[in-house]
């Protein structure tokens, strides 16, 4: 990669407070670009690191974990309603993606008294969650590459809030593999509209992704991984919007 492509990529990649309209623009025009210059020639375990795992993945964390209730329950009630229905004080939770730990802070898993792992690729993210969670030995985060997870072992509740679509469908199908038996899994993640009229996943190809994204048939990746789906909902909140995002809460009653 030369020295102006470099330039390019952390130039696109770089997240404004207060982004001009000309900026916006700018970047919605460049987008085809910097997928051709970067994104499509790297590995799909490497994509998460383009944006996420960057200043602009922690300056977005940051501002979702400052958000109040008014603010994201719009858009995220419903992933809130599910989790908060299966989560006790008995329970062991894993989360993908956990970003600065604004869901922890969100469903009271401090308060509850439960066991909690948070897992996200971006260093600043995770060194700001272990910050405000340092007094309850419980909870606890970790700066890690989700395609190098292994084990969820003990895990009693699974939840991925808009981090699995940035998976490959291999990677998906290996993560729901190795959860255990009787894990309950909540998702909230974006799918194409016709999402369920096809078996293989498809990229979605928006500047919204901050990188390759993919929609896959959550409810085909599920039941082949021995789930049973207990609730599910989708969401659209612009009646304009052609891609909606599922929400589902799913049981693990069988191996593959």
């Amino acid at each position: 990669m030369n020295f102006l492509t470099q330039i390019f990529i952390r130039n696109f990649e770089r997240k404004q407070t207060k982004p001009s309209i000309t900026s916006k623009i700018l970047k919605r025009f460049t987008w085809p670009i910097y997928r051709k210059l970067y994104a499509r020639s790297t590995k799909h375990g490497e994509l998460a690191k383009l944006f996420w795992g960057r200043e602009g993945g922690f300056l977005h964390a940051k501002s979702q974990f400052q958000r109040e209730s008014k603010s994201w329950s719009k858009n995220y009630s419903d992933f809130y309603e599910m989790a908060k229905k299966y989560l006790n004080s008995n329970s062991i939770v894993v989360e993908i993606g956990c970003s600065a730990g604004q869901w922890p802070k969100r469903l009271g898993i401090d308060e509850l008294g439960c066991r909690y792992s948070g897992y996200d690729i971006n260093a600043a993210s995770i060194e700001f969650a272990n910050q405000y969670f340092r007094e309850f030995k419980k909870i606890t985060f970790e700066c890690e590459n989700i395609e190098n997870l292994q084990s969820f072992e003990g895990c009693t509740v699974f939840l991925s809030c808009q981090t699995l679509f940035f998976l490959h469908s291999n990677t998906v199908k290996r993560i729901l593999n190795t959860i255990p038996l009787n894990c309950v899994i909540i998702i909230h993640e974006p799918v194409n509209l016709d999402f369920m009229q096809y078996t293989a996943s498809k990229e979605i190809d928006n500047d919204h992704t901050k990188t390759v994204g993919f929609s896959h048939n959550y409810f085909e990746l599920l039941s082949n991984s021995g789930f049973f789906v207990l609730e599910k909902k989708e969401l659209f909140f612009d009646k304009s919007e052609n891609r909606p995002k599922i929400v589902i809460a799913a049981v693990k009653k069988k191996k593959e």
